[in-house]
C-alpha cells in the first residue's frame, strides 16, 4: 500500500476521510502497491470529474474503511 503523509485540512481529501498515516490499499478495487501504482489507477479508472473514486484505507489501528472521494482538475 501507500501510506497518506500529510492531508491538508478544509481540502477534499480531508473531508473524504482521509487522515495521515492511513495506508491506501485499492483504488476502485485495484490494489495499489506503491505511488506509481496509484497513479495507474487512477489513469485506469477512467473516471470523470465530479465521478466517485472509492479508496480503501486501513487506518493506524488496523481498520479497514472505504472513503469515496470526488475528484476535481
Amino acid at each position: 500500500g501507500v501510506y497518506v503523509s500529510d492531508v491538508l485540512r478544509r481540502f477534499p481529501a480531508q473531508r473524504a476521510g482521509f487522515e495521515p498515516e492511513q495506508e491506501i490499499v485499492s483504488i476502485n478495487g485495484e490494489e495499489v502497491a506503491d505511488r506509481l501504482a496509484v497513479f495507474a489507477a487512477l489513469g485506469r479508472a477512467n473516471f470523470i470529474y465530479g465521478e466517485p473514486v472509492e479508496f480503501v484505507v486501513i487506518d493506524t489501528e488496523g481498520n479497514e474503511k472505504t472513503l469515496t472521494l470526488r475528484l476535481t482538475p
